[in-house]
């Protein structure tokens, strides 16, 4: 009778194991979605800088490229001991076959030397104006592009105060009172306004002259 009313005989090892490996399971669940999420908006920003480069590098053209090439190995060090062995060796075989009578192809002061470093030195600091022109052009729209990323972010944090500030004279439990700071940065900030008043400090600056230290010819003992 007892064998026939009773239930299944559960075994309380097992049924805590299980409860355990779902117990740890759910958690890797939630680490899991929670490093996607977390990693979303990281991942998000990394290839759209990737794209951007990306695209940057496709809209260059095969002389370009040879150009950036030619400026990176020359703003390395190897290229300046490579220029120095150049030189150096240049130098000593001339005056080696000089004191030994033989017929040298650039005796002293190496006018053929001095012919080919003009000529390098030429070209190289063309190449050099040519790729800080390319990066001074990319620059410029990175600074626009931030820019316009700070005055979105701007008039977005001008709405939240805006809305926080209509929620907190609505709740009836948050007393009401007047706060001067968040009506000023309730009000959108204006670009033209802040550039004039940086002109405008720039320019009082620039009529009042250098500070002279106390030190300094006319300055106070």
């Amino acid at each position: 009778m007892t064998g026939a009313n009773c239930g299944p005989v559960r075994d309380h090892g097992s049924e805590s194991e299980y409860g355990e490996e779902r117990l740890t399971a759910n958690w890797k669940d939630v680490d899991k979605s929670f490093t996607s999420r977390e990693d979303g908006p990281s991942q998000d920003n990394v290839e759209s800088i990737r794209d951007l480069f990306s695209t940057q590098m496709e809209q260059m053209g095969g002389s370009q490229r040879a150009l950036e090439a030619v400026a990176l190995f020359v703003g390395r060090p190897r290229f300046l001991v490579l220029s120095a062995l150049f030189v150096v060796g240049w130098m000593v075989i001339n005056v080696v076959a000089l004191f030994r009578d033989a017929q040298s192809f650039d005796s002293p002061p190496f006018p053929i030397l001095e012919l080919i470093i003009s000529a390098a030195a030429f070209f190289l600091t063309t190449t050099v104006l040519i790729r800080q022109n390319r990066l001074g052009s990319l620059e410029e729209r990175r600074a626009s592009l931030e820019l316009q990323i700070n005055l979105l972010a701007e008039q977005k944090a001008t709405k939240i105060i805006h809305l926080i500030e209509e929620l907190r004279a609505d709740l009836p439990a948050v007393r009401d009172r007047h706060d001067p700071q968040s009506e000023q940065l309730k009000r959108p900030t204006d670009p033209r306004r802040l550039l004039d008043a940086i002109d405008q400090a720039r320019a009082e600056d620039r009529k009042a002259g250098p500070a002279v230290g106390p030190n300094e010819p006319g300055g106070a003992p």
